[in-house]
């Protein structure tokens, strides 16, 4: 397996995944799949 490659210089960057973006079945629920934005905002 490669290595990853060095960051350049300057700040420090990263990102993360939320929940509400992921449909990953290891912990989303079985409603997530088909739910709408108005069902997020109960």
């Amino acid at each position: 397996m490669p290595l990853p490659l060095p960051s350049p210089d300057g700040p420090l960057s990263y990102g993360m995944q939320l929940p509400v973006q992921s449909q990953s079945a290891i912990y989303a629920e079985p409603w997530e799949a088909a739910a709408v934005p108005a069902d997020l905002v109960r």
